[in-house]
């Protein structure tokens, strides 16, 4: 008898000692899917940082491109008039050489 429960003792300590064992497994695996999802979670955040920054820098482009575009076409205008200014004046000096021939 004295061995029947000394057997049973050791068949207890044996499953306490394997549910701990599995216990523990279990924690780990829950630490380690605790780890993963956060490394996953930085992952897409880290993404999600890098597309917001690209979105600025292209809206930054497309502004410098139109400022540049705009700049362009001031340039055209100022020129434009500048020239008709010249050529108006040409047409007045004409106007009064004309004239004065006559």
């Amino acid at each position: 008898m004295h061995a029947t429960t000394e057997k049973l003792n050791r068949d207890r300590l044996a499953h306490k000692a394997e549910k701990l064992t599995v216990g523990k497994d279990v924690e780990l695996l829950k630490l380690k899917l605790d780890r993963e999802k956060f490394e996953w979670q930085q992952k897409v955040e880290s993404q999600e940082q890098e597309i917001k920054r690209k979105k600025v820098e292209m809206e930054a482009e497309r502004m410098k491109e139109e400022m540049s575009l705009k700049e362009l076409q001031l340039k055209e205008e100022i020129r434009l008039k500048e020239e008709a200014q010249k050529n108006n004046f040409i047409l007045e000096k004409m106007k009064i050489e004309k004239e004065c021939w006559f």
